[in-house]
């Protein structure tokens, strides 16, 4: 069990290393994928957002932001549906745990999109 809850929170600093990426205007999106650690998903991400290719560098900041959080949420959701199918107490309790750490992890995105909006881009990229 313990190594679903650290496979679960990789899957997470995953996605969320997109945040970390972003580094110049919509030109340069191949290079910003490239950089990630699955670049697919973030190519996916840029291309959900039609305005990407048009978008300075603070706006695909948001961006990859968004990404990042919905990939969040995603993986959140799908953990919780494997914790209501547990019955054996020390495996729920380690997906509780995941949970957690996935929820404050979560949160961490969500502060950070909220200071990259009020311009507060140093803030956004704080631990």
């Amino acid at each position: 069990m313990a190594f679903t809850c650290k496979f679960v929170i990789v899957l997470a600093a995953i996605f969320m290393g997109l945040i970390a990426y972003v580094s110049g205007d919509a030109r340069i999106i191949n290079n910003v994928c490239s950089k990630t650690t699955v670049a697919s998903y973030c190519h996916k991400c840029f291309g959900m957002y039609r305005r990407s290719s048009h978008e300075d560098v603070k706006a695909l900041g948001r961006t990859s932001i968004d990404c990042a959080s919905q990939q969040s949420l995603n993986t959140m959701e799908l953990e919780g549906k494997f914790v209501v199918n547990v019955t054996n107490y020390a495996v729920k309790n380690a997906y509780v745990d995941c949970s957690l750490k996935l929820y404050f992890g979560d949160h961490k995105i969500t502060t950070a999109l909220q200071s990259w909006q009020n311009a507060r881009y140093a803030d956004a990229g704080r631990p």
